[in-house]
């Protein structure tokens, strides 16, 4: 028959056991607290009152939100702001060229190397704007799942059919100052195949460019001009072709100046953009800090209550231990 102690030392074990338990949800608790920063039952922590945090988590959603779509605008900006100053640098480079070119014009081949220039940098900028991010194509305004222009061989094409038959370069230029900047004119009907240019991302932000901008036609169409020298139809008097590189140099020029405030426009965007974004990630931090005074574990006395739990709880497997032995001994006896 069992004695009484044998009763009496069951008890004790599962005593010890039951506060095990409770010590080893402890230590689970002080680990939380201290990886994650915050207490590990705030609505215990709070007594309930969980609306200040409902509001904090909230409000947090929204600005990760805010935080994502201006990173959107601002990527999507900086790739406009690259592109316009690449046409830039190759149309600068357009222009040396063909500066070079009426100065050396009596020499054979001249005017095909000039126009072999102008196709080279019509098909790059061509390339350019035709040029899309994660299947969205930048300068194509509300119809980005569109290339806002054909191909450089089929603007030439349509440029081509524009000038047939005129003799002089001042008859040259107005006519693709017609096709490129009138309303009614082929540029508008027959090249760009975008759409409408799409509002700015920042507060007060001008529309995104598109292809269609003013300034970037004036470098198509300088590009254009300069390009038309290879075309073996295009101006047979040589003097005529000359004057044609020249004029091309001055819409190039008056396309840099316009790209320069168009490049400044997109600049100033991107300021806003930055303001704009600082001042949310001023809010989210504020937020976080708020959010850390309301919940917030503090990581000394988690630590501290960790390592004292720790060694309670090795105490208290050697008691366990001791007393099963105890108890195992009474037991046989």
């Amino acid at each position: 028959m069992m004695s009484p102690v044998s009763f009496s030392m069951f008890g004790l074990t599962h005593d010890l056991q039951k506060r095990g338990a409770g010590m080893r949800q402890a230590l689970t608790r002080h680990v939380q607290e201290l990886t994650s920063g915050q207490v590990a039952a705030p609505q215990r922590h709070l007594k309930g009152d969980l609306a200040p945090l409902a509001a904090m988590e909230h409000r947090t959603t929204r600005l990760q939100a805010e935080t994502r779509t201006l990173a959107q605008a601002e990527s999507r900006l900086s790739a406009v702001q690259a592109s316009i100053g690449a046409i830039m640098d190759r149309q600068d480079a357009l222009v040396q060229h063909l500066r070079q070119a009426v100065s050396a014009w009596s020499l054979p081949g001249t005017d095909q190397l000039a126009g072999q220039a102008g196709f080279g940098s019509l098909a790059d900028m061509t390339q350019t704007l035709r040029q899309n991010i994660a299947g969205q194509h930048l300068f194509a305004g509300n119809r980005s799942d569109t290339p806002p222009l054909p191909s450089t061989e089929t603007i030439l094409d349509a440029a081509q059919d524009a000038v047939a038959g005129l003799v002089t370069a001042e008859d040259v230029t107005a006519a693709l100052q017609q096709f490129f900047h009138h309303p009614m004119g082929g540029f508008d009907n027959l090249l760009y195949q975008g759409g409408d240019p799409l509002p700015g991302q920042a507060d007060g932000a001008a529309p995104l460019p598109t292809a269609a901008d003013t300034a970037l036609r004036q470098q198509l169409m300088g590009a254009t001009m300069a390009a038309l020298l290879s075309a073996p139809t295009a101006l047979a008097d040589p003097v005529q072709r000359r004057a044609l590189a020249a004029l091309a140099i001055d819409s190039l020029d008056a396309g840099q100046v316009q790209s320069t405030a168009l490049a400044a426009r997109v600049g100033l965007d991107q300021g806003t953009l930055a303001v704009q974004q600082r001042r949310l990630q001023a809010e989210s931090d504020a937020l976080q800090q708020a959010r850390a005074t309301l919940i917030g574990a503090d990581p000394f006395v988690a630590a501290a209550q960790l390592e004292d739990t720790r060694v309670q709880l090795e105490l208290l497997y050697s008691v366990t231990a001791r007393v099963s032995r105890l108890s195992f001994a009474d037991y046989m006896r």
